[in-house]
């Protein structure tokens, strides 16, 4: 069985390599540290197959423990190292301080794989994480579902780590409906390429945006009735940004997962709800991006918005839709933050049959900002964002429940019944004529005979006397 040579070099506890360039940190090792003996098994479950972490990190011999105290109250993760396995694996080595306390396990990282110069092209995703083992304050982990990269440069920009929300120790604004996992900054960007056959690694600390997720929701827009209730719900979250005074964003990475529910019940207090499926997305937002409701029911009503919202446009167009005001916490939470990600639409759908009352909808989990191509005094810059994964739940913050569509509708409906009866009434008048013309057609025929002989009478009547004066005036004349 082949073995995996990969150097590797260590970092002390602040984060920094012990041998430091100006800009860019080259980490060549002399000699091909050998690892461990790897086995072909997959990344989903820890293997005892894998090297010990502690093992690997003590083959560097720069390498020293004691720069990695525990401790209990710091519940922080941080990436210290990175390595390439021979089978195409990635491995993260991650310093847990508080291991002795709070065994956190790393769930999550927002990594790129482009090099950072070319800005135009970077993207973040979301990779989930394995873990492989421990040994104190040291944990080993795999990257799932990737395949390093065959490219003689291979690039690893690493924005931030996650482990799961720990409300005893966590801190979150309450307007967030859930929290999922907790990100810390990690800010490495990673070369790894071969040199004279040796693995060879360079890092360099870049600068990575600090996503403050203040409050997460929906608006439910009613988009009418289609033989059962349908409406549309918009999810969204709210942040500010802590180290850039951002004036503009361009565009920006969103990650986030919906899950598609059936709630059921009856008259007789029966109940239950399935989970319909589950799907994770991670979208590019632009400035030029819309969105909106379908409003095509009866009494439905179309509307839209921008995808990217400053905070100000969105409450104000929320709440006039709704013609209503968010709740006094949401407002306020809205109020701290600076921008808003409209990211999502799904559907609300309730169908009744008398006995029983079936309901579909959906919650967005896991949303998290992963990029932001932004303007900030002056300058433009493309970076990695840390920002906790969040989510919403299934009770909207506003509701465009399409009470004042009915209003309009009705309005509009009673100024054009008033000019409906008016035209239906001469069509009536009309009809009524014809038939009398149709059915009285001999009556109508002496009567008209009748006035055209009074009419001749008359005439008669009133020419005679000029028929007798023209008449004498001739026969004089002869």
């Amino acid at each position: 069985m082949g073995r995996a040579f990969c150097p590797i070099h260590f970092f002390d506890k602040e984060g920094e390599t012990m041998k430091t360039k100006h800009k860019i940190i080259s980490i060549t090792l002399l000699l091909s540290i050998l690892l461990s003996l790897f086995l072909p098994v997959t990344a989903s479950a820890a293997s005892s197959s894998y090297s010990n972490v502690l093992d690997d990190l003590k083959k560097d011999k720069s390498f020293n423990s004691s720069a990695y105290p525990a401790k209990p109250n710091d519940y922080s993760l941080q990436v210290i190292q990175i390595a390439e396995g021979e089978h195409g694996e990635l491995f993260i080595y991650v310093y847990q301080p508080s291991d002795a306390t709070k065994d956190y396990k790393a769930k999550y990282i927002n990594m790129s794989l482009e090099s950072i110069y070319e800005k135009r092209n970077l993207q973040y995703k979301l990779y989930s994480l394995t873990w492989l083992n421990s040994d104190g304050v040291f944990d080993k982990y795999v990257v799932n579902d990737f395949t390093v990269k065959n490219d003689l440069y291979r690039y690893y920009s690493i924005a931030a780590i996650y482990r799961e929300f720990d409300s005893t120790v966590d801190v979150s604004p309450e307007a967030i409906d859930t929290k999922q996992y907790k990100s810390y900054s990690v800010g490495q960007y990673w070369c790894a390429y071969y040199y004279n056959n040796i693995l060879t690694y360079e890092m360099e600390k870049i600068n990575v945006v600090n996503i403050d997720v203040q409050a997460t929701g929906s608006v439910r827009y009613f988009d009418g009735f289609k033989f059962y209730w349908d409406s549309c719900d918009s999810h969204y979250i709210a942040f500010s940004v802590s180290n850039y005074n951002i004036e503009k964003i361009y565009d920006a990475d969103i990650t986030y997962t919906i899950t598609n529910y059936n709630y059921w019940y009856n008259n007789l207090g029966a109940e239950s709800t399935t989970v319909l499926g589950t799907e994770t997305f991670t979208k590019k937002l632009t400035e030029f991006d819309t969105a909106g409701n379908s409003g095509g029911g009866l009494l439905g009503k179309k509307y839209t918005w921008n995808r990217i919202q400053d905070v100000n446009t969105f409450i104000k167009e929320a709440e006039e839709d709704a013609n209503e005001a968010f709740s006094t916490e949401e407002k306020n939470a809205l109020n701290n933050a600076q921008f808003v990600f409209r990211f999502a639409e799904t559907d609300y759908a309730t169908v009744s049959t008398g006995t029983e009352v079936n309901t579909e909808y959906s919650v967005a989990t896991n949303i998290g900002v992963l990029r932001l191509h932004f303007l900030a005094e002056g300058k433009v810059y493309n970076l990695g964002c840390v920002s906790d994964l969040v989510g919403t739940d299934s009770n909207p913050e506003l509701v465009v429940d399409g009470k004042d569509n009915l209003k309009n509708y009705l309005e509009e409906m009673d100024y054009y019944l008033e000019d409906f009866f008016k035209v239906m009434f001469l069509i009536i008048l009309v009809i009524i004529i014809l038939i009398f013309i149709i059915y009285f057609k001999p009556v109508i025929s002496l009567m008209f005979r009748g006035v055209t002989e009074i009419f001749s009478l008359i005439y008669s009547t009133i020419t005679l006397p000029f028929q007798l004066i023209a008449s004498a005036f001739k026969n004089k004349r002869r």
